[in-house]
């Protein structure tokens, strides 16, 4: 994962100054902080807890980090390296940011936050680098998920960059019906196998019901 280069180069006051002007975005997503309650973007499910809600997830082979989007149930995340040199960069754009006066975009902030939650445990960083999404150069699962569960703990979040994303995935999570066809495409349609008994069980009890009905009737 690559961040765009804001271009605008002037009044550079120190090295990590010139650092973070090179690698953050340089436009702001338009958002309206006004409808935008603290309760749906101050957490998210983990990875495994989303699948179980019915998300998916879609790996981008490249982009930057306005390129994670949450759409029709599907969230996008560009190829992400995690190495040794991770955890002093995302920390340092942090705090940069945590210093910042502007608190309307927190674009590390708001990706340690987004990903803190995401790979709340080992499983869900193995889940996403199962599907390609991460590429884990630690070699351990566990420590990637620490890293990122620290950096945004000791982040103090406020109009996330990513607040709309946070938003519209909880309002997915929040609608029954999307668990409830998750849970039924998970235990009845995961194989052919499954699909088979679930045909099997509701033709006997068309049957069964029918049956009834024209014993009822005669």
């Amino acid at each position: 994962m690559s961040l765009s280069c804001d271009g605008s180069l002037q009044n550079i006051k120190h090295l990590l100054d010139l650092a973070y002007k090179l690698t953050s975005p340089s436009v702001e997503i338009g958002i309206d902080w006004s409808i935008v309650r603290e309760k749906e973007w101050s957490s998210i499910p983990s990875a495994i807890e989303l699948q179980e809600a019915g998300v998916k997830f879609k790996k981008l082979e490249k982009g930057t980090l306005y390129d994670i989007k949450f759409n029709n149930g599907v969230i996008e995340i560009p190829l992400m390296k995690i190495d040794q040199r991770s955890e002093s960069i995302c920390r340092n754009m942090v705090a940069y940011e945590q210093y910042s006066q502007n608190n309307h975009f927190k674009v590390y902030t708001g990706f340690v936050s987004f990903m803190g939650y995401l790979m709340n445990s080992p499983k869900d960083v193995e889940f996403l680098r199962r599907r390609g999404i991460i590429e884990n150069f630690l070699g351990d699962d566990e420590a990637v998920s620490t890293i990122f569960k620290n950096l945004g703990d000791n982040a103090i979040v406020f109009n996330l960059h990513f607040a709309e994303l946070f938003r519209n995935v909880n309002k997915h999570c929040g609608r029954r019906q999307n668990v409830w066809i998750a849970n039924l495409k998970h235990n009845y349609f995961s194989s052919p196998w499954a699909f088979i008994s679930f045909l099997a069980a509701a033709t006997l009890l068309l049957l069964t019901l029918t049956h009834t009905i024209f014993s009822i009737l005669s």
